[in-house]
């Protein structure tokens, strides 16, 4: 079982799937615990129930089915380890910039014809450009704004109440709440290139005097083999000789040296195999420097493989060792949804093939265009 957006943020149903036939069974107008353990109750023959971890879902499965062995999600589990190591990771802001360094900016090169020389001032810097000065003005407003959450939470107001005063989401405002201070935006880092291989040369026969870009896409063809067209050779000059400012679509995840919360999150528990060597050397150095996301990191770590070697005696001490540790809240958690957690461990089932049965479900609404009701798409889906 999984919800569906009617109506994003505002109206959710249920979708129910039967694990073994690969087909909807049937399809719910809410998600409401009563609703839930009414249509189970009316099938009485079902063993397994896969579901995420919301409490709503688990009350209706023990209520509606009580015979059925309720499975908790490995996905959704994840993802739960994944939001708990970035609220520790949050929480140390401070920390991680003192141990890793920013990362370097790159100065651009001198181009013949305008470029950074020509743009300097009499003092000899270059004036800051339209997007610096956006991005600044920007960074403004977001610290006015993150100092009027700060002095609400100190005044006392609830979450709720300062998202309402401050007009932003209440997901942020619990995100700066938890920080030891300002967040800082982390620049994006560039996509490598195929043509960084042979920056070296590029370089040396702009500097000999050869500023044709059509000319050097034929040497490089001829002499290096790149099989790229010639616009991404302009592209790439453009950027890495004339220093112009990329464009967005060039803009990838951030691979900086100091990456994200969330992409630290996502560094601390992917298996350290799959990390880069820059990657590595960002984990061991929070590592390093904070004893507390040293023991989140082995935690997160034993936590997936726990999962992936079907580990059951390992998820009581994890359990121990995650309450004395930042992650007491992720391990609170699953200590009340305990027989649920085990189950994932020891079973195969899980939610994957609902969530594609919710893809299905959103082509089919879609293709109503907000017309007719919840029967006529339950109908639908049915039938499909």
């Amino acid at each position: 079982m999984d919800d569906w957006a009617w109506r994003r943020g505002h109206t959710y149903g249920t979708i129910l799937v039967d694990l073994e036939q690969r087909l909807v069974a049937d399809l719910l107008p809410d998600r409401e615990p009563r609703t839930l353990a009414t249509w189970l109750e009316r099938h009485p023959t079902i063993e397994f129930i896969s579901r995420d971890r919301a409490g709503g879902y688990a009350e209706g499965a023990a209520k509606g089915a009580p015979q059925a062995i309720q499975v908790a999600d490995r996905f959704h589990l994840l993802k739960n380890l994944t939001e708990a190591v970035q609220r520790s990771i949050e929480r140390h802001q401070r920390t991680i910039r003192s141990a890793v360094p920013a990362p370097e900016q790159r100065d651009p090169v001198p181009s013949k014809r305008g470029g950074p020389i020509s743009e300097r001032t009499a003092d000899g810097c270059s004036p800051p450009r339209r997007s610096e000065l956006a991005k600044a003005a920007n960074r403004q407003r977001r610290l006015a704004k993150y100092h009027e959450v700060v002095a609400l939470g100190e005044k006392g107001f609830s979450q709720t109440a300062i998202s309402r005063t401050a007009g932003i989401s209440r997901a942020t405002v619990i995100r700066w709440l938890r920080s030891d201070g300002f967040p800082e935006r982390v620049p994006s880092a560039r996509r490598s290139s195929v043509l960084d291989e042979h920056a070296e040369y590029l370089r040396r026969r702009w500097a000999e005097g050869c500023h044709n870009a059509t000319r050097l896409w034929r040497e490089l063809r001829e002499s290096k083999g790149y099989r790229g067209s010639v616009s991404t050779l302009r592209e790439w000059i453009s950027v890495h000789v004339r220093g112009r400012e990329p464009r967005k679509s060039d803009a990838t995840l951030p691979r900086t040296a100091r990456p994200s919360p969330r992409r630290s999150a996502w560094l601390f528990t992917k298996a350290a195999d799959d990390l880069s060597e820059p990657e590595k050397r960002y984990v061991s150095a929070v590592c390093e420097a904070c004893r507390e996301l040293h023991v989140v990191h082995v935690l997160a770590a034993e936590f997936q493989r726990m999962l992936r070697e079907r580990d059951v005696n390992a998820l009581g001490p994890w359990l121990e060792s995650a309450k004395a540790s930042e992650l007491r809240r992720l391990a609170v958690g699953l200590e009340h949804d305990r027989d649920a957690v085990l189950a994932a461990i020891c079973f195969e089932w899980s939610n994957g093939q609902t969530e594609g049965q919710v893809n299905r479900l959103k082509l089919v609404k879609r293709t109503m265009y907000g017309r007719a009701g919840f029967e006529l798409l339950r109908r639908r889906v049915l039938a499909a």
